[in-house]
């Protein structure tokens, strides 16, 4: 039994682990009918899990009503008109989210997390813009491969001695560049080409999406985004929502 305790003349509810657990369950829609739709079951779990899409794919559908198949999932993440996007999220792993709402939310708050394990040099934002550039001229989505000519030689050879060679610097370069992108919001993760992973501009990939002309404020963002993991996964500690967010800034010592 969790312990109970007083404050004041109210006692404080006394819950069992079990009772918790049920409840994680029940509000995560892993227990119970499901989510309404799969951008429900996205928005309730803060985004699913998708560093591999398979499954990403198969948590959302346990999670939805009726338990949809892979094919609806997939149609929902590469078809128009598109209710779910793939891309970079909390710990800097990519997840499944609700773009309406929590997309925008979710790149908001990014300058309030502490960043990934992600080292070496960092592009510089024109070169991030011109990538941008070339996207927006393709008409299509790109892969990693597509940017190959484009990027700062300057920046591959500083590259070279982290990634191992000269070609490998090419393709980490041309990687970063996409990354960079979707962790501004301007792209997210697309279909398949080939055996490549495409990437597609927000504006070709969800034509109709009503992006805020302003972001919410970082802070705000960060605090809406705990607050609603507190909503599903609480009671929690701090260690625990720093595990699942990345720890925040405002939260130093949390670990």
């Amino acid at each position: 039994m969790l312990a109970s305790c007083t404050k004041g003349d109210a006692k404080l509810l006394e819950l069992s682990e079990d009772q918790v657990l049920f409840f994680r369950a029940k509000r995560s829609h892993l227990a119970g009918l499901g989510a309404s739709d799969l951008s429900a079951a996205a928005a309730a779990v803060l985004g699913g899990q998708a560093q591999q899409l398979a499954p990403g794919v198969w948590a959302l559908a346990m999670r939805t009503k009726g338990r949809p198949k892979a094919a609806e999932v997939e149609k929902q993440l590469f078809h128009d008109p598109r209710t779910l996007v793939r891309t970079w999220g909390q710990r800097d792993t990519i997840h499944i989210y609700e773009p309406t709402t929590d997309w925008p939310l979710v790149v908001a708050a990014r300058s309030q997390w502490k960043p990934g394990g992600r080292r070496g040099l960092m592009p510089a934002r024109e070169w991030e813009d011109e990538a941008k550039d070339l996207m927006e001229a393709a008409h299509r989505s790109l892969t990693r491969s597509d940017l190959f000519d484009m990027v700062d030689k300057d920046y591959v050879r500083a590259l070279v001695e982290q990634a191992g060679s000269h070609k490998a610097a090419v393709r980490f370069a041309a990687g970063r560049l996409l990354w960079r992108l979707a962790l501004r919001g301007e792209s997210s993760i697309a279909e398949k080409v080939g055996a490549e992973q495409a990437h597609a501009l927000r504006s070709r990939w969800f034509p109709h999406l009503e992006w805020p002309h302003e972001l919410p404020d970082p802070l705000v963002a960060a605090s809406e985004l705990a607050r609603r993991y507190l909503a599903v996964y609480g009671p929690a500690s701090p260690a625990d929502m720093a595990h699942f967010l990345v720890p925040m800034s405002l939260w130093p010592d949390s670990g």
